[in-house]
């Protein structure tokens, strides 16, 4: 048999990117190696935080996720590939894998101590197609990759009562480690973007319209719907996908239904029967899993999210949409 038929001497590369170490609303920047293909960071969020001189009110949903208030990607100071909540990426991960990611939250709001931790990866790969080396990031196209992570309060845990005093303690890091594949340059083709922005509901509406960009193929649209941080079902009664103002490729399709739907061809752990993802819908474009399938926003005048909102109790109601696109390599 000829010699490298069974295997090979080198393929895959595992990299410690760093660790971006806790500071209240500080924008800590981590310098991602380059020279291979990435496929994808993970990344796992781990630390304590302490509750004193009151109890706290409630663990808010998705806790310790909140504390990301925002993660970056970008190439040469300009370029970005991700932009997006750390929740999102959480839940993202969960539906492309369709396994639940780990997530610890603190134990107790009340007066104490408590550990907490959560994974998710941040994928450069076209997720769930037929060849997920399409989007594979080429880091030789850059001098510089650069992750960038936004802290937030420790009130995006915890919900704080009176005289409560939150304290996300010294030791509270995001670990990140880079998977790089050396095999494939020759096929990528597309550059994968994340971009995340938020919907506030200010009042009931049957249209309440958000314009989406036109940042090149659009194959998924994360939605996530909170009252004051904690996930709801209760803000959207159906959504609607409509450009150029007449086609519609999703009219008034029910909130409960997308969701049932999600739990079945995203094989969701946590879900079953009376056991949707609580606060979660997943709005995809693409056909028989061909990046080929995914809407062309660049040939397009409109796209718009239309939401049949309701207003529900509470202070915030707010609709966030995490948006995958895959634009072209500029070679």
């Amino acid at each position: 048999m000829p010699a490298g038929t069974l295997g090979s001497t080198f393929r895959t590369q595992v990299l410690p990117v760093g660790s971006a170490a806790y500071q209240n609303g500080a924008t800590i920047p981590l310098d991602i190696p380059r020279g291979l293909l990435i496929k994808r960071l993970r990344c796992r969020l781990s630390g304590t935080i302490t509750v004193a001189t009151a109890n706290g009110t409630a663990v808010l949903s998705e806790a310790p996720l909140g504390l990301i208030s925002r993660l970056e990607v970008t190439a040469d100071g300009r370029k970005p590939f991700v932009s997006a909540q750390g929740r999102d990426l959480f839940r993202y991960t969960h539906f492309m894998r369709g396994k639940l990611p780990e997530l610890v939250p603190p134990s107790s709001p009340n007066i104490g101590t408590y550990a907490f931790s959560g994974y998710f990866d941040v994928d450069f790969g076209a997720s769930r197609f037929v060849y997920p080396v399409d989007s594979f990031l080429d880091t030789r196209l850059y001098d510089n990759l650069q992750l960038k992570v936004t802290w937030g309060a420790g009130s995006t845990i915890i919900v704080p009562a009176g005289t409560t005093v939150l304290t996300v303690n010294v030791g509270t890091i995001l670990d990140v480690q880079a998977e790089y594949t050396a095999v494939g340059t020759q096929f990528v083709k597309f550059n994968r973007i994340t971009i995340a922005e938020d919907v506030p509901v200010v009042a009931a509406s049957s249209a309440l319209r958000q314009p989406v960009p036109r940042n090149g193929l659009l194959a998924h649209t994360l939605v996530r719907s909170t009252i004051d941080d904690v996930l709801a079902d209760t803000i959207i009664n159906n959504l609607t996908v409509r450009s150029q103002n007449t086609v519609y490729h999703w009219d008034h399709l029910t909130w409960a239904t997308l969701q049932s739907a999600n739990v079945l061809e995203y094989q969701l752990d946590g879900g079953g029967a009376a056991a949707r993802i609580v606060g979660y819908g997943f709005v995809d474009f693409p056909e028989d899993f061909m990046l080929s399938s995914a809407l062309d926003t660049t040939e397009l005048n409109t796209l718009d999210y239309i939401f049949d909102a309701s207003l529900p109790a509470g202070t915030t109601r707010m609709i966030h949409l995490a948006h995958v696109f895959y634009e072209p390599v500029p070679r």
